[in-house]
């Protein structure tokens, strides 16, 4: 080939058409990235703490200031030291309160800054969110392209529950994401297995069970289902046996490292395990040595918090669902929420994207929608048996999947629609029917329920997808310009400290005991204590405030 002389001026060839396309796909997906933040931020100055968060905020604090992990083993801790960290920074130390409630409310009302304080903490969660974004835009892009990655992050940011539980200082979003991590890692760890990808994979699974137990039952299904569809339709050959060690070795130093490398006591009181107690029954050395290594088990904060968890699931909760109050868990309950909860255009994406998946693929395709089936149905399945039936939240984790089995289902309208101007059309229309339907909900994405379903609202639920407790700082300013002759009668479901909110004269409405002026009552109390409350059912509430407090002026 002959050299160009020196004198001679390159020019370089423009970047190709499919180059400048993957830029501007990127380019979209992170312009959704940056709109939904901007949504996210809007709601922290309207909304006072939910339920969990102090709890959440007290724990956190606790590890970070005292190097400990005492107030509650019910959730592990990575993700309460995310929510903390920023209010520790800050300056914000624990108070030594004996009650968690108590203590939260302290370090959220530390040097009279609550507002600031609140957001601080909610901004902890907030990477999480940015992370699973990255991780929905990397998994489509990855095996659909990148015009298909930019509509699942668009699909993925206009999901009202994403939103909302991006914005609060929960431990919903933080598993979500690590979840997807982890499963991320499982298929690096398929394709290019070695040591370096087993102890990612093990510190990415231990990452996801330090936010919350449920990625527990959730991987190990996820996984395992993972194992057995790539033998059968993709012939992928079976791990290493040393790799698969060195990941869950991996996943126990992860583990332990986020308990401090705590070593204590721990026990199995209350539940059955067979071969634990035929050991300490036995007599002599067996029996010593158990009880010896039971006092120096690695985590024990871990393994309490299992028991604990264990313990909540087999009692059941008390909540309230079209119309029922109930001990123990329906299995339509998750269903029929995110059936009500996710919105229309989502759905009916997701469906299309569902029978794309049973029909003849390519196996690239195929392997795609599979994994997000997987990512949908394992979780869904042992949420649905479960006992404890508190919100769509705990399936939250299904919503990357979610909205990534949308943008296939749009990618098979667009294979079948052969006019480029009409499958554009009608691609965009679903996107911005999404977009519309989730924005104009704005800021209460928390209580959103979409077209066919809001009237209902109250009647399908009356948990944390409806009353959260957020909606007191909406009450104090109502009842700031609302004429009232006495005390405010207050039942509050929440974990606010009413004496340090802005609230006029009030005392707290007392159950079974009918009252008149005026009457402020969360709806979670009257839906599901009717024996209590239920005497304010023959009358009409004035108002409601926000959506989940209802205002009655009774003459």
């Amino acid at each position: 080939m002959q050299r160009l002389s020196e004198d001679v001026p390159v020019i370089e060839a423009p970047a190709s058409s499919s180059v400048r396309r993957d830029r501007s796909a990127a380019a979209l997906a992170l312009l959704s990235v940056l709109i939904a933040t901007l949504f996210i931020a809007g709601t922290y100055g309207v909304f006072n703490q939910t339920y969990d968060e102090p709890a959440h905020l007290a724990c956190g604090m606790e590890w970070l200031d005292r190097g400990v992990y005492d107030y509650d083993y019910l959730h592990p801790p990575l993700g309460r030291v995310a929510i903390a960290f920023l209010p520790f920074c800050a300056g914000l130390r624990s108070h030594g309160e004996a009650l968690i409630w108590n203590e939260g409310n302290r370090i959220l009302a530390s040097d009279g800054l609550y507002m600031r304080n609140l957001t601080l903490a909610r901004l902890g969660v907030l990477p999480f969110f940015w992370l699973s974004c990255w991780l929905v835009w990397h998994w489509t892009r990855r095996f659909m392209g990148a015009t298909w990655g930019a509509l699942s992050v668009a699909l993925y940011t206009t999901n009202p529950s994403v939103l909302a539980h991006s914005s609060i200082a929960t431990t919903d979003m933080p598993v979500t994401a690590l979840i997807l991590l982890a499963v991320t890692m499982r298929l690096c760890w398929r394709e290019n297995s070695g040591t370096k990808t087993s102890i990612c994979m093990g510190l990415a699974t231990g990452a996801a069970v330090t936010a919350k137990f449920s990625a527990i039952p959730f991987l190990i299904l996820i996984y395992a289902v993972l194992e057995l569809t790539e033998r059968a339709w993709f012939q992928k050959p079976k791990m290493a046996a040393t790799w698969r060690i060195q990941a869950l070795a991996a996943t126990g130093f992860t583990i332990w490292a986020v308990h401090r490398f705590s070593v204590g006591p721990t026990s199995f009181s209350g539940i059955e395990f067979p071969f634990i107690s035929s050991f300490l029954k036995r007599p002599g050395l067996l029996q010593s040595g158990v009880h010896h290594a039971m006092n120096l088990v690695p985590a024990p904060e871990f393994f309490l918090g299992l028991q604990e968890l264990y313990l909540r699931n087999s009692v059941g909760q008390w909540s309230y669902f079209m119309g029922e109050i109930s001990q123990s868990g329906r299995l339509y309950f998750f269903p029929v929420l995110l059936l009500a909860k996710l919105p229309v255009p989502i759905l009916l994406l997701a469906a299309t994207g569902l029978i794309y998946a049973l029909l003849p693929q390519n196996q690239r395709h195929r392997e795609f929608t599979s994994l997000l089936l997987v990512g949908i149905f394992c979780p869904l399945v042992f949420a649905c048996i479960s006992n404890v039936n508190l919100g769509s939240r705990h399936v939250l984790v299904i919503m990357p999947f979610v909205a990534m089995l949308a943008a296939a289902g749009a990618y098979r309208i667009w294979t079948l629609i052969k006019l480029p101007v009409a499958r554009g059309l009608v691609i965009g229309l679903f996107i911005a029917a999404n977009a519309f339907s989730c924005w104009s909900a704005a800021p209460d994405f928390l209580s959103y329920f979409n077209e066919p379903t809001r009237q209902y609202a109250s009647y399908i639920t009356a948990e944390s997808d409806l009353d959260y407790g957020q909606d007191l700082n909406r009450l104090c300013a109502v009842l700031a310009h609302y004429p009232t002759s006495g005390p405010v009668l207050i039942a509050y479901q929440g974990s606010a400290d009413l004496s340090r909110v802005a609230l006029p004269p009030w005392r707290e409405l007392l159950p079974r005991v009918p009252s008149k002026g005026v009457i402020a009552i969360s709806l979670w109390k009257l839906k599901t204590y009717p024996d209590r409350y239920g005497w304010l059912n023959q009358y009409h509430p004035v108002q409601t405030v926000g959506h989940s407090i209802l205002l009655y002026d009774i003459k």
